[in-house]
């Protein structure tokens, strides 16, 4: 059974995402936290989050494959003349890409963001990434090239 749930740091499923967090960076971002064990990775990972959470409007998301942690979100809103969801990590696990878990975590998170007000949801990448094949279908168009790639899709017409 698929489930996704939207999480807290004092929530149940809070090491899950932390672990899957780690495992998003040791493989996408190895130099981000280099020289440290992967118990320090995920302590790091949990204060810089939970720091972050408490700054409000962020949006903590684990999708679950049966009882198996699959695939996580970060989003946080921003406020400037419009309400902005900005996806700072997405990430599901190698094996579950190609079967609809990605766009199923995707809707969860702009529901969240929509519900919020949110009028455009951006985020960023690098150029090389399999994932900008995933960002174009899901309609997101590429806004800036550089020093990476910043992607941008309108949830609502002003």
């Amino acid at each position: 059974m698929l489930r996704i749930e939207r999480i807290d740091p004092q929530s149940k499923a809070w090491q899950d995402f932390i672990v899957l967090c780690c495992e998003y960076f040791q493989r996408h971002w190895p130099t981000v936290y280099t020289n440290n064990s992967e118990t320090k990775i995920q302590e790091l990972i949990s204060s810089d989050l939970k720091q972050r959470f408490r700054q409000g409007d962020r949006g903590f998301f684990i999708m679950y494959l049966n009882d198996e942690p699959v695939a996580i979100a970060n989003a946080w809103l921003g406020k400037d003349d419009d309400i902005i969801l900005n996806v700072a990590e997405f990430y599901v696990r190698d094996e579950y890409h190609r079967h609809g878990f990605g766009k199923a975590l995707w809707r969860n998170v702009i529901s969240w963001g929509q519900s919020l007000g949110a009028v455009l949801v951006e985020l960023e990448t690098d150029e090389l990434k399999p994932a900008n094949f995933f960002w174009k279908s899901l309609g997101l168009t590429v806004t800036h090239t550089a020093p990476r790639l910043r992607y941008s899709l309108t949830l609502v017409n002003k």
